[in-house]
């Protein structure tokens, strides 16, 4: 298989949960993933986090990474928010099946976001409280649903809007690297990748929620995505798309678009008959 068949096409960070991905040039690697990548949350008044599951809109959030402040922009109207780790109350949210803790933002900051979403919220920034990968102790998590990557094939998505007869983009996926090259869903057979020095293991198929049926640059949410996935990609009642990983050596590398992926082990596919 050879490794020049892939290349790193698109990079993402998601510095707010659920809020629109910062598209990038290259990308720094940490201990917990793609620098700044879900290191805040919004959640409610009862410490519950609020996402595009339930509030489509979040998809409308722009983020902008500049030099001292995470800048977020919504219907003409912006607010900036402290890159520097501040002082302040820890609080806990559940993420799924883990707890992670946060340290809550100013209120001028909780009165914009609860302005915009017509609902009381507070933004969390992510505390050095350490929070593991499940199943793979050792490796560090932010306020991601429980990996620190996830890559997705645009021969996958290719193939996917041929079945559905559309063009949706691959941003819906939620992706942190995209990838070109191959047959479609080949990162099913993938154990270990390299890019440049940085090696990554798999460490499960991601299962996928109906926010893939948001549109991610208009909010419009329709049910064909995960309907059409469920008859191709479903395994123990789950369906897959894209592949979670975690990093075997975060010391501050980066990546790039245009980066090779070099397949380093191999396994055989969930969906292999």
């Amino acid at each position: 298989m050879p490794s020049s068949r892939f290349t790193v096409s698109q990079l993402y960070t998601y510095p707010i949960k659920s809020l629109k991905g910062v598209l990038l040039d290259s990308a720094e690697i940490t201990k917990t993933g793609f620098k700044y990548d879900r290191n805040w949350i919004l959640v409610d008044e009862n410490g519950v986090m609020v996402t595009q599951r339930e509030y489509a809109q979040m998809a409308l959030f722009e983020v902008q990474i500049l030099d001292k402040v995470l800048r977020v922009s919504y219907q003409n109207e912006s607010i900036d928010i402290p890159l520097m780790l501040q002082d302040g109350r820890s609080v806990k949210v559940l993420v799924w099946h883990t707890y992670a803790s946060g340290i809550i933002q100013s209120d001028e900051i909780n009165l914009w976001f609860s302005k915009q979403l017509n609902k009381t919220v507070y933004l969390l920034r992510k505390n050095h409280e350490i929070r593991m990968v499940r199943r793979h102790e050792g490796h560090e998590l932010s306020f991601a649903d429980g990996h620190q990557y996830l890559i997705a094939g645009q021969s996958a998505m290719d193939d996917l809007n041929a079945r559905l007869n559309k063009k949706y983009d691959i941003n819906r996926f939620r992706a942190n690297i995209i990838f070109d090259g191959g047959e479609a869903y080949v990162d099913d057979t993938w154990h270990q990748i390299g890019i440049r020095n940085v090696t990554f293991e798999a460490t499960k198929p991601c299962m996928r929620c109906p926010v893939i049926n948001i549109n991610q640059n208009t909010a419009d949410s329709t049910k064909d995505t995960l309907k059409e996935l469920s008859k191709y990609r479903k395994k123990a009642n789950k369906v897959m798309f894209g592949q979670n990983l975690k990093c075997l050596n975060p010391n501050q590398q980066t990546i790039s678009i245009g980066d090779t992926i070099e397949v380093l082990k191999t396994k055989d596919s969930p969906f292999s008959k």
